[in-house]
């Protein structure tokens, strides 16, 4: 079963219960996070991106005040850089206000020859080390990118006296294996492109990368790009999960038959036995309360066996499955999660056939909770000269890292401010131009995709304040022009019966219609997107619900086309229009 449906149906949870209340807020205001980590050697070259941590005060060490999260820092290692004194990102707390000082900063790396990989390792072991200790810490790792073997370290950045490269390399792996940080042991990953080098043995490169890292298995000798990317998206999203709590809670009466079956399906079944995704237990009544027993999980890791109610709400009682996580760990990635009717409870009738509760609302009748602790993450990358046109290419999956660490969810290398554009697109049926990198659809004029997510305020601040293509008047488009980028979905694509729209019709009762009965497609392309646009991408419109307004607005979902509403304090991708 493809793991994009589980988080798909546990991001339906948790937006159905905001809309169905008006009133859930979720706190992701990261604007005043404390960023940087206090390192006083400031030998970091932040100077190659002086704006990046605008969002950051400086991270005091003090719990109370530092949020849980993931705190990242960089290096990006060459002879020149390290002269420059433009090696280093200083560690600060990653969210989606500061990721744009994180990619910027890989952006502003350039290629150089001279490999000091083993003192970019040393520095990176020290910056953590001299890091403040971010609160709920769990986690401290260090990812490693090189495509050769050191050169320039013992000669010129040695600063231990090792004056042999295989001392410098054994003491690098003895750091590694043997010290704590903060009293966590360091999770080390390295991987290394091979063949870029002539002279360097294949054996003698692996014996480096396995001294890199913190055990055998998470050294990685690669061919190609292609490998590197996936080991950068599996490390990151490793990363990610181990901040990621999620638990589901769900409500239920106490008017079931005791030892009834009941099943919570995730992937939108015909049928009970369709379901790959789902989660069976056994109702159990007694004087004491009520149980789920016997409980069985597909395509999630296994949890508790048996839940006790929690309490009790009105005549509802709430049980919790906690620390959901997929079956093969990882836990679920907030920017994936489907909006709506997803969640489906089924019970079991006299003759043990399935069929479904329509009394279950998932609106009113489950939640989904998030909990965060920290990880303290240092990214190594070679900007040697060796890398050759592929340098571009690993700035490219470098982001695509930091993008993962922030929502779980690797972007698509489409980034605003590198010069992408949207190319081979065409819609027929309008004669719209969508050739360039602001296209035109119906008349209107649209920005390039974000580069990263942000919350509805920032949003429209965002486009407020964007300049691109020549052009100063961009906003956030309205939900009847962000429907306009739709096709293939005759439902709730502009003149489909989906019945949103601006500035009537915006409350979720409203009987709208049918706004996201279009069939899920994974790694779908840019299928219901006029602009390219695919099943990772969701994009805020300016519109919000009726009867909620503070609280909640329309996005447009392009795994589905779907049209839903979401909490403004949750992040999705932007595209301006004017």
């Amino acid at each position: 079963m493809k793991k994009i449906l589980v988080v798909f149906a546990l991001f339906c949870v948790f937006f159905l219960v905001s809309c169905g209340d008006g009133s859930k807020k979720v706190d992701t205001d990261d604007s005043n996070d404390s960023g940087n980590s206090g390192d006083s050697t400031s030998d970091n070259g932040d100077s190659a991106d002086s704006s990046s941590d605008s969002g950051d005060t400086g991270n005091s060490g003090n719990s109370g005040t530092a949020k849980e999260g993931v705190y990242l820092g960089i290096i990006g290692f060459n002879e020149e850089l390290f002269q420059d004194n433009k090696y280093s990102k200083e560690i600060g707390l990653l969210n989606s206000s500061t990721e744009s000082g994180y990619t910027s900063f890989i952006n502003n790396l350039y290629a150089s020859k001279g490999t000091a990989l083993y003192y970019a390792d040393y520095k990176a072991l020290e910056m953590m080390g001299k890091s403040s200790i971010p609160p709920k810490l769990q986690k401290v790792a260090l990812v490693t990118f090189t495509d050769g073997l050191d050169n320039l370290s013992v000669d010129e950045y040695d600063p231990e006296n090792y004056d042999d490269p295989d001392l410098y390399l054994n003491a690098i792996h003895d750091k590694i294996l043997k010290e704590k940080i903060h009293g966590q042991k360091v999770e080390a990953f390295s991987i290394g492109l091979k063949g870029r080098e002539e002279g360097v043995e294949p054996a003698q490169f692996e014996g480096t990368l396995k001294k890199l890292a913190s055990s055998d298995s998470k050294a990685f000798l690669v061919s190609d790009m292609d490998e590197v990317m996936e080991h950068f998206d599996t490390i990151a999203k490793s990363l990610y999960s181990a901040t990621t709590t999620v638990n589901l809670a769900v409500l239920l009466p106490g008017g079931y038959k005791d030892g009834e079956l009941l099943r919570f399906t995730f992937d939108s079944p015909d049928s009970a036995a369709d379901s790959e995704l789902y989660i069976e237990a056994t109702f159990r009544k007694t004087d004491n309360g009520r149980s789920l027993e016997k409980i069985s999980y597909e395509g999630f890791a296994k949890g508790e066996a048996t839940i006790q109610h929690k309490d009790k709400v009105g005549a509802y009682y709430r049980f919790v499955f906690e620390d959901m996580k997929y079956d093969d760990g990882k836990a679920p990635a907030w920017n994936e999660y489907e909006l709506r009717n997803i969640l489906q409870l089924w019970r079991t009738n006299s003759s043990g056939g399935w069929y479904t509760d329509s009394e279950f609302d998932p609106a009113s009748s489950s939640e989904l909770e998030e909990e965060k602790s920290s990880a303290l993450i240092m990214l190594v990358l070679d900007c040697t000269t060796s890398l050759g046109s592929d340098f571009s290419r690993m700035q490219e999956i470098a982001k695509d890292f930091v993008e993962t660490l922030v929502n779980g969810n690797s972007g698509n290398n489409d980034y605003a401010d590198s010069g992408d554009t949207d190319t081979d697109l065409s819609d027929s049926d309008s004669g719209d131009s969508v050739s360039d990198s602001c296209p035109t659809v119906y008349g209107n004029t649209w920005s390039p995709k974000s580069s990263g997510t942000m919350t509805w305020g920032a949003a429209l601040d965002y486009c407020d304040n964007l300049t691109s293509c020549g052009y100063s008047d961009w906003r956030l488009p309205n939900i009847n022009e962000l429907r306009t980028l739709i096709q293939n979905c005759p439902g709730s694509q502009t003149g489909g019966s989906c019945a949103v729209s601006e500035p009537d019709h915006l409350a979720s009762s409203d009987g709208i219609g049918d706004c996201s009965a279009c069939e899920f497609k994974e790694n779908n392309g840019g299928y219901y997107s006029k602009l390219g646009d695919d099943d990772n991408v969701a994009l805020w419109s300016s519109s919000t619900r009726s009867g909620s307004t503070t609280y909640f607005a329309w996005l447009v979902l392009f795994s589905n086309g779907l049209v839903g509403i979401s909490d403004k304090n949750n992040r999705y991708n932007v595209r301006c229009v004017r």
